[in-house]
């Protein structure tokens, strides 16, 4: 059975297993897939695997300037692979304890799949949970004091309406 959560979920690592890419598509021959087990820790029924694909073919977006195979590393290394002998990969991997990243997934027909996005913790450097700022406290940090406080003198209201844009020096 497959995840039915989104969120980052604690999970063991299962098997990891090597394939010819098939789901993206790639001018990379030499390009393959690498294909990580993920199983709940809180439900061994539920599992789903991770993919990532190594070939020579840059990522999309904001990490463009990425080839496929370093943001699969980054990911693997996240996870606790170590050394560039990818062949050990399974045996470094297999029962190390993580969490996937879930997320939804609607597809063209409107039909909807819980999927891994990424293994191990978002980031590197995510806020531990007592320590996240609301709103309100975040406005009055930035304003010197209570949410309600004027701002820094000279300093332009970062928390300005549309009607305050005339008073704004950019």
């Amino acid at each position: 059975m497959s995840f039915t959560e989104i969120g980052s979920l604690p999970v063991i690592i299962g098997e990891v297993k090597f394939a010819q890419p098939t789901k993206f598509p790639t001018s990379d021959a030499n390009a393959f897939d690498i294909f990580v087990e993920v199983i709940s820790k809180d439900d061994p029924s539920i599992s789903d695997w991770w993919r990532g694909t190594w070939s020579e073919d840059y990522g999309r977006g904001v990490v463009s300037h990425l080839k496929q195979k370093e943001l699969t590393e980054q990911s693997l290394r996240k996870i606790g692979y170590e050394g560039d002998d990818l062949s050990k990969l399974p045996s470094q991997l297999k029962g190390k304890e993580t969490v996937a990243n879930t997320v939804e997934t609607v597809t063209k027909t409107g039909a909807k799949f819980i999927n891994v996005q990424s293994l191990g913790h978002k980031g590197g450097n995510a806020p531990d949970a007592d320590k996240i700022i609301d709103t309100d406290k975040l406005k009055s940090l930035l304003m010197g004091g209570s949410s309600s406080a004027s701002p820094i003198s000279g300093a332009p209201n970062p928390f300005a309406t549309d009607s305050d844009n005339e008073n704004m020096p950019f």
